[in-house]
């Protein structure tokens, strides 16, 4: 690999790190489907790259950074893995248990900025406390852009520069049965995420519709749409015969339309700018203390600003309240942001909104709503969108990654964001009651959750490998051990790894995914070797 080669892979890592527009920057620069374009785009062979991010996408359909804890790094794991397949030739099978190990090491670094961080956002308190806003963009745009550059730009360039190469020449010289063992581990990897999908969803009761989706692509050769379209009217079908709040409903909507708008201090260019900014830097200087505090008042701050300009120490009051803890997702999220503005213009107005009250808001619904996204969203319908194109973009077609892409952006960053910010905005502050009455919501998780069960079921089978390579010799003939296995159910191995793994994961155990992944490798690892696997 060239100097140049390790510095564009290099700033494309960095480009996911600076966390400018969080889910963009990730969907783009972040995720193991679009890393692996990126590698190939830069080495030279964009096919084999996609090939190699579609298959390391994999084992990181369900990481989504719930609570804004990140277990692995998937850019680097997807950046790494899929330039040592191009460099060196190997499997793509092969670099999964490489950017595994890639990916656990990277993710130390998050602990590390996020630390630093810490320090970043008592100089922001510091200078909302003064009202200045200047002094809140240097610490948000310019201290954390450079602190991203060092932490993860070195090591990063190191271990592209020095690295790759080296791995992939081991890899070549590996005998057989450690080759097959590390394929084995490989193919296996994958149920770690599926598992964790499971876990998001959190309905045990849905359940049955995993196994179904499993069922039909072991029994079926149904290609992906039809499939999607079955777990469409099974979805329909349950709200049908489960939906008992059509009443609840149908006052929720007349609620809704009753709601009357408060008069407006903010025109629709600042409502825009303030949902952009939000979406832009709600990551931008997260900590273990702050979360999210940093970039919502950055968000905040120039609306506060206008609001208050007759007012600075009411302005510096909100810059105050507005940088402290807060997490939440950022899309639907949005719908707070909304909710924010509409109560600090009331209170700019001589309304009895109180600062309790506005925190009151926050802190009400940050954890609500991001429940919600992680159901829906990232429990089902990121997931779903993801392996489709994770399992297109491993047959070699390289429009996959940026098709992804495409419909996120659709899905959540518009449809979502910008729909919810706009009814939290026109709704005020009665919005945070409003929300959350009603069955509408609970028939929107139900759907989305039915929905995601039984596609990942469908889509775990071809994507996660455990064929039994084992013989039963007989006295005329030889009966190959998977073929028994298949009379019972086909891919039931896969399937038992999966639920065992979404039972050790709800069994609350400590570090549960870390130990998942060590486990889930040495099982791998041991039955390979030995050519139980493979």
């Amino acid at each position: 690999m060239t100097f140049l080669q390790a510095l564009f892979i290099t700033i494309i890592y960095w480009l996911n790190k600076v966390e400018l527009s969080n889910y963009f920057s990730w969907w783009m620069f972040g995720r193991a489907i679009t890393c692996g374009f990126w590698s190939g785009l830069i080495l030279g062979d964009v096919v084999t790259g996609v090939i190699a991010g579609g298959v390391i996408q994999l084992i990181y359909a369900g990481q989504s950074g719930a609570g804004g804890v990140i277990p692995n790094d998937e850019g680097a794991a997807g950046l790494l893995g899929s330039a040592v397949v191009i460099l060196s030739g190997i499997e793509p099978g092969l670099a999964i248990s490489i950017a595994v190990a890639v990916g656990l090491l990277f993710a130390q670094l998050d602990i590390i900025k996020r630390i630093i961080h810490g320090y970043f956002g008592k100089l922001v308190d510091k200078y909302a406390a003064e009202g200045n806003v200047k002094g809140i963009y240097k610490v948000g745009l310019g201290y954390t852009m450079i602190l991203k550059a060092i932490l993860f730009g070195v090591p990063m360039f190191i271990a592209t520069y020095y690295g790759t190469t080296v791995i992939g020449n081991l890899m070549n010289l590996l005998p057989e049965w450690l080759t097959n063992a590390l394929t084995v581990a490989g193919g296996m990897l994958p149920a770690i995420g599926f598992a964790m999908i499971i876990v998001m969803i959190g309905r045990l009761d849905l359940i049955p519709f995993f196994i179904g989706g499993f069922l039909l692509s072991g029994y079926t050769s149904l290609g992906i749409m039809p499939k999607v379209y079955i777990a469409l009217a099974i979805s329909y079908l349950y709200i049908i015969f489960t939906n008992k709040s059509k009443e609840e409903e149908e006052a929720f909507e007349e609620e809704l339309q009753e709601i009357e708008p408060p008069k407006r201090l903010l025109s629709r260019k600042d409502l825009n700018m303030t949902l952009a900014r939000w979406l832009l830097f709600v990551e931008i200087c997260n900590s273990f203390d702050k979360q999210q505090g940093v970039g919502f008042c950055m968000a905040m701050a120039p609306a506060m600003k206008k609001i208050y300009k007759d007012d600075p120490e009411e302005m510096k009051a909100s810059l105050v309240q507005h940088a402290e803890f807060y997490n939440t997702c950022a899309s639907i999220g949005s719908i707070i942001t909304g909710i924010v503005l509409s109560m600090e213009e009331q209170r700019a107005q001589g309304l009895p909104i109180t600062r309790d009250a506005i925190r009151t808001v926050k802190v009400g619904l940050m954890g609500t709503l991001a429940g919600i996204h992680e159901s829906i969203i990232n429990g089902a319908v990121q997931p779903l969108i993801l392996l489709t194109f994770a399992n297109i973009a491993a047959q070699g077609k390289v429009w996959a990654p940026f098709a992804f892409v495409a419909c996120m952006l659709i899905s959540v960053m518009f449809i979502e964001s910008y729909f919810s910010y706009r009814a939290g905005y026109k709704m005020g502050s009665s919005a945070a009651v409003k929300l959350l009455q009603g069955g509408k919501m609970q028939t929107v998780l139900s759907f989305f959750s039915v929905l995601g069960m039984f596609m990942v079921g469908c889509l775990c089978f071809s994507s996660i490998s455990m064929p039994v390579a084992l013989t039963i010799a007989t006295r005329s003939s030889s009966i190959a051990l998977q073929s028994i296995f298949d009379m019972l159910a086909p891919g039931i191995l896969s399937l038992v790894l999966i639920l065992s793994l979404y039972k050790y994961y709800i069994s609350g155990a400590k570090n549960a995914m870390l130990k998942a992944t060590l486990y889930v490798l040495i099982t791998g690892f041991v039955l390979g070797a030995i050519g139980f696997l493979g």
